[in-house]
């Protein structure tokens, strides 16, 4: 026995319906392609956010990087500038050592004579430098190259000064430079300029009453 299946609904209904199928699979296609896009663009949007917040983060730390950097580099040049000038302190000796010296000269200086200026300069001269100076020896090291200048009574209380400078340590190269008549509070004087050189590497101490005690004893007849 066979069978036959009618569809009794008009052709128009029959479009109707297959149209609305249709439009049915397209609305749920485009609603799908909405989802997927809104989630996307909200993965994009948060991924967006995160790398904002990387960024930011990044430019914090690079902003104390260059902080960190200004303030190495400044310690750097305060570095630098100090060792500079303990290289320069280093090779011009200390103001220890030149208050010393000033203590060490001032015993030495006989009671008949007054010093009116004293020069100090403190050099590093290498064997090489001092010979291309041309000095008699060739002496390396810290040294200070003095000349001290004043008014005495006579060439003899000169050449005590002289000789007490050339016999006391630290003194070397003792050399009268200079010796005039002067008038000096309407006294008749000699004025005087001695040079030499002190050797700031070797030790030395300064003996202030066993100084003046030695001069005295020449200075008795």
């Amino acid at each position: 026995m066979s069978t036959a299946e009618f569809n009794l609904l008009p052709a128009r209904v029959q479009a109707f319906v297959a149209a609305r199928a249709a439009t049915r699979r397209i609305a749920f296609s485009a609603v799908a392609l909405a989802i997927f896009t809104i989630v996307s663009l909200c993965a994009v949007a948060w991924r967006a956010r995160i790398a904002d917040e990387r960024l930011a983060s990044l430019r914090v730390e690079a902003a104390e990087i260059v902080v960190l950097e200004d303030q190495l580099r400044t310690i750097a040049e305060s570095m630098d500038a100090t060792d500079a000038q303990i290289a320069l302190q280093r090779s011009v000796g200390s103001p220890l050592e030149a208050s010393r010296l000033v203590h060490a000269i001032a015993a030495l200086v006989p009671e008949d004579a007054v010093l009116e200026r004293l020069f100090l300069h403190g050099e590093y001269l290498s064997g090489e430098e001092r010979v291309k100076r041309r000095r008699t020896d060739a002496i390396s090291g810290r040294r200070y190259q003095c000349e001290v200048s004043g008014i005495a009574v006579d060439d003899a209380t000169i050449a005590r000064l002289v000789e007490s400078l050339s016999a006391r340590e630290p003194f070397e190269q003792v050399n009268l430079e200079s010796s005039r008549n002067r008038e000096f509070n309407g006294v008749q004087a000699r004025e005087f300029r001695v040079s030499f050189s002190v050797n700031l590497d070797e030790p030395w101490t300064v003996r202030a009453n066993a100084v003046h005690a030695a001069v005295e004893s020449k200075e008795t007849p």
